[in-house]
């Protein structure tokens, strides 16, 4: 799940049931978010309720807080900082729901995908591609994105 700033809200939702599902028995792959906002004392939504799903072991949780650092790093920089866990999930079949801006962010989460498929996946640039195209078409790769 990639959810900076509001784009989180639905996420909190796929959480808790999910959650709920695995406390009722059923098998329930991995739970992973990256959030990105600008300041965490600022920014960081429903943060008590992630950080304790983390704490949990219910959630694999990255965030980014771009204004807190010299540097600017946001989702896309955490996606490809963790290229090989992601490129393992989806192997296996996981599922990427991207929530938020699509001018930016959505359109730089897609582009680091295909880079993880190039770099982890071994593939060249039109398989890589080609891949993210399938992840789409198979209903693996989810946007709800606004300009």
């Amino acid at each position: 799940m990639v959810g900076p700033g509001t784009g989180v809200a639905p996420f909190r939702g796929f959480v808790q049931d999910r959650t709920k599902k695995r406390a009722a028995g059923k098998t329930i792959g991995p739970n992973v978010l990256f959030f990105g906002c600008r300041k965490k004392n600022e920014d960081f939504l429903y943060d008590e309720e992630f950080l304790k799903s983390q704490a949990d072991g219910e959630l694999e949780l990255f965030t980014a807080f771009s204004r807190d650092t010299e540097v600017k790093v946001y989702v896309q920089h955490l996606i490809s900082e963790q290229s090989k866990l992601i490129w393992g999930y989806l192997e296996k079949g996981g599922y990427l729901y991207v929530c938020g801006d699509a001018k930016n962010m959505a359109r730089d989460v897609s582009k680091t995908l295909v880079e993880i498929a190039k770099e982890v996946g071994g593939k060249n640039e039109e398989q890589a591609v080609q891949f993210v195209k399938t992840l789409r078409s198979s209903g693996r790769y989810l946007e709800d994105v606004w300009s």
